[in-house]
């Protein structure tokens, strides 16, 4: 049976050295992502929210139908690219 010292990694292993540079690297890809993430939904809120100043007029919106609407058109573009 195992126990917890055939576990165990100290700051000079070369397990805990390999176990470091992957949480960095990941770190770094899962930030970069995150970044790319945060453009976008900044872009694509922007956007809704420049076309809504005259959409609304134009098809008798107010202001919450007007996000429902959004949040609609959102989960169907999102459905259609999880299905392709």
């Amino acid at each position: 049976m195992l126990s917890r010292a055939d576990f165990a990694m100290t700051e000079n292993t070369p397990q805990h050295e390999l176990l470091a540079s992957a949480c960095r690297k990941n770190a770094w890809r899962l930030l970069v992502i995150l970044a790319i993430a945060y453009v976008v939904n900044f872009l694509d809120r922007n956007s809704i929210a420049y076309a809504g100043l005259t959409m609304n007029a134009a098809l008798g919106l107010t202001a919450s139908s007007d996000g429902r609407q959004a949040l609609r058109y959102l989960a169907i573009r999102c459905w259609k690219c999880r299905a392709t």
